[in-house]
């Protein structure tokens, strides 16, 4: 009796650490990659153990930093989102609560232009290195981000939404 009231169990443990696994599979497909708006010139690349302070500068860090830019040639203005992944691994998530925290940057520079400063507060961020078995310097990760941005004032409602899909090469030169 003892044996059949232990295999339901047994089987529901195997059951949950599979689906666990398998949970964590990051699927991106290289279909649909976003294009870079008319009149602009973008650039997708990552940096190995970098960061960005609090002046937008890059720095040595732990991160390992995902940069998406678009430069604006109508109206000399540049539009940066930074993503802060782990060093270790082929693949991560970056989830609600980390984009809260800090693990997404959104800049926006154009002397010209009047706008409102915006933060990231939601969405979702995954990547997945499409060369495991190269060395980083010729590693290329796919990147999905779906950033909401909120305008950072006051009780404001103001939001929008950055949507990237791109491959992402290594920047040098490396820090």
């Amino acid at each position: 009796m003892k044996k059949l009231s232990i295999l339901p169990v047994i089987i529901l443990v195997t059951l949950s650490i599979t689906s666990c696994e398998k949970s964590k599979d990051i699927k991106i497909s290289g279909d649909n990659l976003t294009m870079c708006e008319d009149n602009s010139t973008c650039n997708y690349s990552y940096l190995e153990n970098a960061d960005i302070d609090s002046n937008m500068a890059l720095k040595a860090g732990s991160y390992r930093l995902f940069i998406a830019e678009s430069d604006y040639s109508s109206v000399v203005a540049q539009r940066t989102l930074y993503f802060k992944a782990p060093m270790e691994g082929n693949s991560f998530q970056i989830n609600e609560n980390a984009i809260k925290a800090g693990a997404v940057v959104y800049k926006f520079v154009c002397p010209t232009c009047n706008w409102i400063d915006y933060k990231p507060i939601a969405g979702y961020v995954k990547g997945i290195n499409t060369t495991p078995d190269k060395p980083a310097a010729e590693a290329k990760w796919l990147i999905e981000a779906s950033v909401i941005l909120k305008a950072d004032l006051t009780d404001s409602e103001i939001r929008d939404t950055l949507y990237v899909k791109q491959y992402f090469v290594k920047a040098s030169p490396e820090f």
